[in-house]
Parts: structure tokens; C-alpha cells; sequence
């Protein structure tokens, strides 16, 4: 009799074992926070207008005489016949100006492909910088380019665009420039 009772003990543990080992496995994924997905950066964003700057590198330096930045360039939209596109120069003070109007972009093809993470474009341009612009030894600015409404005489209203923010530096009359970081621009 106590060997069976025993015995019968034995299934029950046994049971109860298997019970538990069930329900763990089965509950082991609950009460884990389930992974975020990865926001895609400002540079994975949707891009309308896009550009990028070729004459800038860790070894470049200009004469404060002559600034200029080269930058290809292009703009991909349905219908641009109601837009124009500028590149504007800001500084953190809030000031800013045009470099260059971009208008009757529905006459030519601004478009531009991205294949892997690579952009290419279709359009080149130089901006000319002020050397007034840059009044100190070392300061910081962004670049963009950016579409407009076609009634926006001032530019001031982007309604989206692509932006780098640059750093300067002025040694022996002489500046040079780092990419600090790249965005997409949105009208808010």
C-alpha cells in the first residue's frame, strides 16, 4: 500500500513538474517589452528636395576671398509648377540669406534617385558665401535647400526641404569647414 501511495506521489510530482515547465516556457516571452522599432534617422526620412556638398572634406580650406560650396542638388515632387526652390544660408542668430533662387522648376527635370543609401542627382550649382558672413574665428551655420510656395517673395516659409549644419573656422585668412549633421525640414 505505501508503494503505491508512493508511487502515486511520484505522478503527481511528476505531473505538477511538467505543469510548471509548460507554463514557464509558455510565459516566458510575456512581461518582456517587445522591441521598438528603429525610427529611421533624419537621413532615411522621405526627402522632397535633397543635396549634397561636394568641395567640403576634413582637408579643405578657401581663401575668405573666394567661399564657395559646390553642391549637387534635386527636387522630387508630383507637380512643382506652384513651388520654387532656394538654398538659404542661416546663422544661429536668426540671420539669414538667399544664395539662389531656384524658379520654373516645372521646365526642367530636378529629380534626383536614391539606390542603396546613395543619392544621385541630375543638377550641380557653386554658392558664393559673403566672407562678411563669417565675422569670427570660428562659428557655425546651416545650409539648405528648400521648397517655397511660388508666392513666398522673401522665401522665409519653407514648406520642405534638406539642411546641413556646418561648422567654420578662420585661421591666416583662410576657412575651413566640417559637416556637423544633416536633417530633413519640415513646415510646421
Amino acid at each position: 500500500m505505501k508503494f503505491h501511495l508512493l508511487k502515486r506521489k511520484n505522478a503527481v510530482s511528476l505531473a505538477l513538474l511538467f505543469i510548471l515547465i509548460f507554463t514557464s516556457l509558455l510565459f516566458v516571452g510575456c512581461g518582456k517589452k517587445p522591441e521598438d522599432k528603429p525610427q529611421p534617422t533624419p537621413s532615411e526620412e522621405k526627402r522632397f528636395c535633397s543635396f549634397s556638398i561636394s568641395n567640403i572634406n576634413s582637408s579643405s580650406s578657401f581663401s575668405l576671398d573666394d567661399v564657395f560650396i559646390t553642391v549637387r542638388y534635386g527636387i522630387n515632387s508630383a507637380n512643382l509648377e506652384d513651388y520654387k526652390a532656394g538654398f538659404i544660408i542661416s546663422k544661429n542668430d536668426g540671420s539669414r540669406a538667399v544664395l539662389q533662387s531656384i524658379e520654373n522648376l516645372e521646365n526642367d527635370n530636378y529629380s534626383f534617385t536614391v539606390s542603396d543609401g546613395n543619392y544621385s542627382y541630375k543638377k550641380e550649382t557653386v554658392l558664393s558665401l559673403e566672407n562678411s558672413f563669417f565675422d569670427r574665428t570660428d562659428g557655425a551655420f546651416s545650409l539648405s535647400l528648400c521648397l517655397f510656395d511660388k508666392t513666398d517673395n522673401t522665401m522665409e516659409n519653407p514648406i520642405t526641404g534638406y539642411q546641413y549644419a556646418l561648422k567654420y573656422v578662420v585661421t591666416n585668412e583662410e576657412i575651413s569647414f566640417e559637416i556637423k549633421g544633416e536633417s530633413v525640414v519640415r513646415n510646421h
